[in-house]
């Protein structure tokens, strides 16, 4: 898998997490108003999003929970440290300002794992390892 439909798979993903969220909440709306019974069966559209969701977990997301860096692709582990590791993809790199930065000609420098890893949801890679690949 690529880095694009890897990250193609996950907003896949998303969108139909934000689909049946969006259909539960209009179910319990329709519950809360009176119109339907709690004690029936979900509604068609409710399924639906359902029945997406799972189709996609299936088919696209081959990534391991957890997905550790060690067995990602783009990790490579850092010369002078037996306990760390970089990360080389080039999204990572590219939002790395030590990485870009690196005067050493002979020796470049991945980003380090462990603060991408710590930026958090809204970072390239994160803490959920978004642009993970198997090797």
């Amino acid at each position: 898998m690529t880095s694009t439909s890897t990250s193609e798979a996950s907003r896949q993903l998303w969108e139909a997490e934000r689909r049946l969220w969006k259909a539960l909440g209009r179910w319990t709306a329709e519950i809360a108003q009176g119109g339907i019974h709690a004690d029936l069966a979900p509604p068609q559209y409710v399924l639906d999003a359902v029945a997406a969701l799972v189709t996609l977990g299936e088919k696209g997301m081959s990534k391991p929970f957890p997905a550790l860096c060690i067995e990602c692709k783009w990790h490579k582990p850092t010369p002078h440290s037996a306990w760390t590791g970089e990360c080389w993809h080039p999204l990572v790199i590219s939002k790395d300002a030590w990485a870009l930065a690196n005067n050493n000609e002979g020796m470049p420098r991945g980003s380090s794992c462990f603060d991408e890893r710590k930026k958090g949801w809204f970072a390239s890679c994160g803490q959920t390892g978004k642009l993970w690949e198997p090797k």
